[in-house]
């Protein structure tokens, strides 16, 4: 299909204002190679983990890793946080993301705490795959 065709009917459906549509989700030509797309998704709930330990376990209420991941999204892939979500994990964000968390609260748990989990070096393991995703994502023409 033409991308004048793709632009056109992006533009329609946005003014049109459909609901959940994405003006990159017009036509899978548009999207990331489906090998990059796991590494995208890994990346949003890599940050979201980040930002919740950050918040949960180290009173950092300002951590914002997920809104770098946005920006880097955005600025590489022409996507959002919500769109990796929604197109790549197939459910809303809303709800993603709460399952994320309720996840994230269960591994604190089994550690026995926030205390336990950084003595076991739960941090660190997020931290270093966070910059890998960075690093990866960076490099991606």
């Amino acid at each position: 299909m033409p991308i004048n065709v793709i632009i056109l009917n992006t533009f329609i459906l946005l003014c049109l204002g459909v609901p959940g549509v994405s003006p990159y989700a017009a036509d899978a030509e548009l999207l990331p190679d489906e090998d990059i797309r796991p590494i995208l998704l890994d990346a949003v709930e890599t940050a979201y983990r980040y930002d919740l330990f950050n918040i949960h376990c180290r009173g950092f209420p300002g951590s914002n890793k997920l809104n770098d991941v946005d920006k880097l999204l955005a600025a590489n892939f022409g996507l959002t946080t919500s769109d990796v979500i929604t197109q790549y994990a197939k459910m809303d964000e809303q709800t993603y993301l709460h399952n994320l968390e309720k996840a994230f609260y269960d591994s604190i748990a089994g550690y026995g705490g926030c205390r336990a989990a950084k003595r076991h070096g739960m941090l660190e393991v997020i931290q270093t795959h966070y910059t890998g995703l960075l690093q990866m994502l960076q490099q991606i023409p």
